[in-house]
């Protein structure tokens, strides 16, 4: 089986790479291969601000850190603004279904409501995290 070419919302990113870091089954699926992120440098950028928020108490080296049990891991893709998303609620959330649709990914992986239900009418799967794991084969530790 080919690995999954997702899309990871940055509230699924900081739930594996803060509160539960290095050993989670998510980790192992895209350092087996299992799966593959797609990502953008925006995304990416939104990501490392995001772990620099006071309320996680991460150093520059620990964020540093987390960026790289990630970056390394993804198939990055150029912004592009061209393509059209449906209108949600929340415009921060765009360039996850911009990515999601220029990837041409096998899912928009997201815990975020108003993304969740675009769901009946984008042509790309959005998935929650769980359904996300119910899809992978085991990956060994």
């Amino acid at each position: 089986m080919p690995p999954l070419r997702v899309v990871l919302d940055t509230s699924v990113l900081i739930s594996k790479l803060i509160y539960a870091p290095g050993s989670t089954w998510l980790v192992q699926a895209w350092q087996n291969r299992v799966l593959i992120p797609v990502s953008t440098e925006e995304t990416l950028s939104e990501l490392k601000t995001v772990l620099y928020r006071a309320k996680f108490g991460l150093s520059e080296a620990a964020v540093d850190v987390r960026m790289a049990e990630y970056r390394p891991w993804c198939q990055i893709f150029a912004e592009d603004a061209a393509v059209t998303v449906p209108e949600c609620r929340d415009p921060a959330d765009r360039k996850f279904l911009q990515l999601a649709l220029q990837s041409q990914a096998d899912a928009l992986v997201t815990a975020d409501y108003d993304l969740l239900t675009l769901q009946p009418d984008f042509p790309i799967p959005i998935i929650t995290l769980e359904q996300l794991q119910s899809r992978l084969p085991a990956v060994p530790n």
